[in-house]
């Protein structure tokens, strides 16, 4: 999956009047047809979004603190790893949050479930819609890319090594 980041111009998703940062993402949701469910009181949204490997789960937060509004996005992997796999799916999350700079991949052991985690800071309460798209759509092109080598490693035996390969960025010979 690919998609073009804009970076239109250092104004804030709504313009001059100082919107929450709530209300900054709604509105980028709405401008870009995205068809979400959403918690106002809880500062969260919720969306599907098909890729090119899968159909991933998203929520969008937007947790109100004192210091100031955090943005954090997640994507939910649409599979579950055997509880027999889960160490050796943490060690190919591991071995892969060693190798990016922005966000996390982590499995909860409890249930088997998979997640990619971005978050941003927002200090003076606004950003731009090229800052809520890059976090957005990192998020979800770090979920897509690593799909395939978390499969293998979940569901084929394939040791962390070779399935961090997979992920890889041009992918390497012989892992196609």
């Amino acid at each position: 999956m690919t998609h073009d980041i804009r970076d239109d111009s250092p104004e804030t998703i709504t313009g001059t009047r100082a919107a929450s940062a709530y209300e900054q993402v709604a509105t980028w949701m709405q401008a870009n047809d995205m068809s979400y469910s959403e918690n106002p009181e809880q500062g969260w949204f919720s969306l599907r979004y098909t890729c090119d490997n899968a159909d991933f789960r998203m929520i969008i937060d937007v947790a109100d603190e004192p210091k100031g509004p955090k943005l954090l996005v997640h994507a939910y992997f649409p599979v579950r790893v055997p509880e027999t796999r889960r160490a050796a799916v943490a060690d190919l999350l591991s071995r892969i949050n060693h190798s990016i700079w922005l966000g996390s991949l982590a499995i909860d052991h409890r249930d088997g479930e998979v997640s990619v985690r971005t978050a941003m800071p927002v200090d003076d309460g606004s950003f731009t819609e090229g800052q809520l798209e890059h976090l957005f759509f990192t998020t979800l092109n770090l979920a897509d890319r690593r799909l395939p080598g978390i499969c293998a490693a979940a569901f084929g035996g394939v040791p962390a090594d070779v399935a961090f390969e997979m992920g890889q960025v041009p992918a390497r010979e012989g892992l196609q």
